[in-house]
């Protein structure tokens, strides 16, 4: 069970008012007047009390009086001013002091009188003019108390005058001290003003590097560095400018309607900023000839370079409409600042360049794997073409191959140029590409015009002048080629670009070499080593695709086809005669004239060993009989070199055989020609017979 037991209302009302009376009673004690009051009163009671003054009741009632007074006036006056207060205060102590020196058995004599010095110590510490009205009291208190008293002996005059000047000094020292230190805690406050000054600038420029390294100069991050300087810095009028050495563009600004959007080296303070890489304090700039206004009644200005590792990044500038001109301390500031700023724009872009670097390297890779999808040399030359663009921008990219059984360059593909030159010879030395070759080292022109181009290339569909680059492709001591890249004059290649090309040319050249050994390595296969055109295994494959494509064709679309079978008569008894170095000769001369006649469309092939055949897609039977009796012609007339240095010839027959669109496959084509052949044989030889 819990008791309650009841409070007196006494008890609690003594608890509730105790702080309050606490509070009322601790006023008085710190007023100086009223401690000044007590240790004036209770000297003056004790002296009286001592000497058994007959005028003790009056003592007592003129000190009681006095300290009430002063226990009872209020601090804070509303019918006069603080020091007005102060002063009558001060007056009234004079008074009693004076008073009560007059009171008692010794008369005139003072020891009370040096009661006046607290008073004027005190009215020094209050100020000059309190301490010249009460000094003036003081002396008016002696001279009174002179001249009302004749029995003053020249000893207590010459103790006042000596009191006086003790108070005079007193006086004096205590103001001149109290000066000192009102001067020293103004200096102390102005002191602790600027480093709290100077710690929101810190933080503020703490906070403009932080933002800047994590975010870097993002329009957003660059605005809210703004922010932080008018903020925190107290600026109006703020600029930053990104560039380089040439020109500078504005990045972000404060306080102004229509600003500079870019300065180049010689052009304003900015302008010198960027010539001498030196931090300028304008303090007058009407006094500037460099200077350049964006905005009326500025007075002065500060500008700053950003410089990290002796590199140009920027300019910061501030400038101001006040009086109060910006000054050396500003300039320190605004230095730190823009070291801040130069560190973290430093920082950011060598994160843009590593984030670059990365994502380029990144495209490099899946280009190298891209050209391992083909090993078909035509295939792989458009690939190369077309793929290019995606690690370096360009508008135009043109591939130039050499052509193993000549020699020459020729283009062999190109992406966004003109389809015209392909196929064109690159004479090594001449243009981009043949200076690439003939080099053999990159190329680079930042304006290469027209008139620089290569002689083939003759009124090309390009502006007048480009940005062009070309590497060549080198792979031990041969050079495979040249890449050339085209763009636009106002995008110069960069370094990274310029490392690239040099990159995708190493890896081109082997991929254009292993392209062309395997189409080398699958050519040897299904060529004829002796005369180059293809094999009897190549001929049949070929034979039955063209027939399984044949059957899929719907007949209103299937075209005409035709087949020679040619046979180089007698040619069995011809190498006994003359040797088989004169016979693989004559084989030779006729493999090569059939290549030269026949379409790239067309199919030649050996089928045996003095016997070769011709697919003609597209050709009817009489046309591949006229182009027989032309071959047959060609052979004829044309003479090998015999043993003994005799010229010598060799004749040919040949079977003639075609197919019309109703037919669905080539089945039985061969054979038919080969019916031709031996007909052409029985009848003599030298002759076409078309079965």
């Amino acid at each position: 069970m819990t008791t309650h037991i009841a409070q007196p209302a006494r008890l609690i009302a003594s608890r509730v008012t105790r702080p309050a009376i606490r509070r009322r009673l601790s006023r008085p004690i710190r007023d100086p007047h009223v401690l000044l009051a007590l240790s004036v009163a209770v000297p003056t009671l004790i002296i009286h009390a001592l000497w058994v003054s007959p005028d003790w009741p009056i003592v007592i009632a003129g000190s009681v009086g006095y300290l009430a007074v002063q226990a009872g006036t209020p601090r804070d006056p509303a019918l006069m001013g603080r020091r007005t207060l102060d002063l009558v205060r001060l007056a009234l102590g004079i008074v009693y002091v004076t008073a009560m020196s007059r009171l008692g058995p010794l008369g005139g004599t003072p020891p009370l009188i040096a009661l006046y010095v607290p008073i004027i110590t005190m009215a020094a510490v209050y100020g000059g003019r309190e301490a010249v009205v009460i000094g003036t009291l003081t002396l008016a208190g002696f001279a009174a108390a002179l001249v009302a008293n004749s029995g003053v002996t020249p000893m207590a005059t010459q103790r006042a005058i000596v009191l006086i000047a003790v108070m005079t000094v007193l006086s004096i020292g205590t103001r001149r001290t109290i000066v000192a230190l009102e001067h020293s805690m103004a200096r102390l406050r102005t002191a602790i003003a600027a480093d709290r000054r100077t710690n929101r600038r810190l933080a503020a420029i703490g906070a403009v590097g932080g933002l800047l390294a994590e975010e870097g100069p993002t329009d957003d991050a660059l605005a809210r560095v703004m922010d932080l300087l008018e903020d925190h810095f107290g600026y109006r009028h703020i600029s930053i400018y990104l560039g380089d050495a040439a020109l500078m563009r504005l990045g972000a600004h404060r306080g102004y309607a229509e600003p500079i959007l870019s300065f180049d080296a010689s052009r304003g303070v900015v302008g010198r900023v960027m010539r001498t890489r030196t931090a300028q304090l304008v303090p007058d700039v009407t006094a500037d000839q460099d200077y350049a206004a964006a905005v009326g009644q500025i007075q002065s200005l500060i500008s700053v370079p950003l410089v990290s590792s002796r590199e140009l990044l920027g300019v910061v500038s501030v400038e101001s409409d006040r009086p109060d001109r910006l000054d050396a301390d500003d300039l320190a500031a605004v230095r730190v600042l823009a070291d801040r700023l130069a560190a973290a724009l430093a920082l950011a872009r060598d994160r843009e360049r590593l984030s670059r670097r990365a994502a380029a390297y990144e495209s490099l890779t899946a280009f190298v794997q891209g050209l391992t999808t083909t090993l078909e040399p035509a295939e792989l030359y458009g690939l190369i073409a077309r793929s290019v663009t995606a690690v370096v921008r360009a508008d135009i990219v043109v591939l130039t191959a050499r052509d193993d059984e000549t020699g020459d360059y020729r283009v062999v593909a190109n992406s966004g140029g003109d389809e015209r030159f392909l196929g064109t010879r690159i004479v090594p030395g001449n243009g981009m590409a043949g200076r690439a070759i003939d080099e053999r080292q990159f190329v680079v022109e930042d304006r290469f015009e027209h008139a620089h181009a290569a002689e083939a290339f003759a009124n090309p569909r390009i502006p007048e002048a480009v940005a062009s680059a070309a590497v060549p492709l080198v792979r031990g001591d041969l050079v495979v080629g040249a890449l050339t890249v085209v763009r636009s004059v106002d995008r110069p290649f960069e370094e990274l670009e310029r490392e690239l090309l040099s990159l995708i040319g190493s890896q081109v050249a082997l991929a254009i070499i292993n392209a062309q050994l395997h189409h080398a390595t699958a050519e040897a296969s299904i060529r004829d080593p002796l005369t180059g055109v293809y094999n009897r295994r190549h001929l049949d494959a070929s034979l039955a695709r063209l027939s399984a494509l044949r059957a899929r064709t719907p007949v209103d679309e299937r075209r005409p086809l035709s087949i020679i079978l040619f046979d180089v008569d007698h040619f069995g008894q011809f190498n006994k005669q003359y040797g088989h170095a004169v016979g693989d000769e004559v084989l030779r001369i006729f493999g090569r004239l059939l290549a030269r006649r026949v379409r790239r469309s067309d199919l030649l092939a050996r089928f045996g060993g003095e016997e070769f055949v011709v697919v003609l897609d597209g050709a009817t039977r009489g046309e591949a009989v006229r182009l027989a009796e032309e071959i047959r012609e060609q052979l004829r007339s044309t003479s090998v070199e015999g043993p003994n240095g005799e010229a010598l010839t060799a004749t040919v027959s040949a079977g003639c055989a075609g197919l019309e669109s109703e037919a669905a496959t080539l089945d039985g084509l061969l054979e038919t020609a080969d019916v031709g052949l031996s007909m052409a044989k029985h009848s003599g030889r030298d002759r076409v017979v078309a079965a």
